[in-house]
């Protein structure tokens, strides 16, 4: 189960938690001759269509765009620039814990949209 308290999200999870809940529905109609607004989950299925609304301005959503936790992004940033080679693998110690990490993901935000989920700030791209 997704949550908004994660540091980072899968777009694609949202969907096939979303998708799984609608099926339950659909059976707990069909099934139980029961409405939507007396469906037990109700509550999440409506957080997570709100949530997936969110993607239609984004383009990789349905593909899998990474959301990231506002609070978690400073660490991102760090563990982004050593993955995309930015950072060499031979940097002193000394010299790497001295980089401010806040302003490298303060320059990285720019190319990022904001998004709330639920009272959460998330970057996407």
């Amino acid at each position: 189960m997704i949550s908004n308290r994660q540091d980072i999200i899968d777009s694609r999870d949202i969907i096939d938690e979303l998708n799984e809940l609608e099926g339950d529905l659909e059976c707990y109609i069909d099934d139980e001759g029961g409405t939507e607004e007396d469906f037990p989950a109700i509550d999440r299925l409506n957080e997570l269509r709100e949530w997936n609304e969110l993607g239609d301005d984004i383009d990789d959503w349905d593909y899998g765009a990474m959301l990231i936790h506002y609070d978690y992004f400073s660490e991102y940033a760090k563990e982004l620039v050593k993955d995309i080679g930015d950072l060499p693998k031979d940097l002193p110690w000394y010299i790497e814990s001295n980089i401010d990490w806040d302003g490298v993901a303060d320059d990285l935000m720019s190319d990022y949209t904001s998004i709330e989920l639920g009272g959460q700030t998330y970057l996407v791209r």
